[in-house]
């Protein structure tokens, strides 16, 4: 899925400084491209804390909430009143997939997630935005802004809020 890769990419700041972050927090908007250039776009807020927790909001065009927790994935989607919840097959690190990724040019480096190539976008030593291919063959960009990092977060900010009367599938 689209947001599945974010997931697995949402950080910012420096190479050299990857190691001090603890967690960052910033806004994005996606666009995801078809083979017939119709553009998809999402808006929203990503909060991460290292090493294995996230929480996308996506804001519009509909309402979802993506909670990662280690190995699983619980997607909250109010406006359909269900939740899904997928377990991953492997641990998520996102900060030490950013500092694995090479160099490609002066602002650019290069990702790899199983099979997935991801260009990393870098100015004044912030993550500005990131793309990829997705299994679809659509093309999906991520740009960041609003950046910050290294806040205290509770614990609770990475637990899944949803309604007892939503329908709740495993997948």
């Amino acid at each position: 899925m689209r947001f599945f890769m974010l997931l697995a990419l949402s950080c910012s700041l420096s190479f050299a400084d990857i190691l001090d972050l603890n967690s960052f927090k910033a806004d994005f908007v996606q666009t995801v491209t078809d083979e017939k250039h119709q553009v998809l776009t999402y808006k929203g807020s990503v909060v991460d804390l290292k090493p294995q927790y996230a929480l996308w909001k996506y804001k519009e065009p509909v309402e979802k909430n993506v909670y990662i927790q280690k190995r699983r994935v619980t997607i909250v989607e109010p406006e359909l009143e269900q939740v899904i919840v997928r377990k991953i097959n492997q641990d998520f690190n996102i900060f030490t997939l950013i500092k694995n990724a090479t160099k490609i040019d002066t602002n650019s480096y290069l990702a790899k997630l199983d099979e997935t190539e991801i260009v990393l976008e870098f100015k004044d030593e912030k993550l500005t935005s990131l793309s990829y291919k997705d299994k679809f063959d659509n093309d999906v960009k991520v740009v960041f802004s609003n950046q910050q990092h290294n806040l205290a977060l509770p614990d609770e900010t990475f637990t899944p809020l949803y309604s007892s009367e939503y329908d709740l599938i495993q997948e």
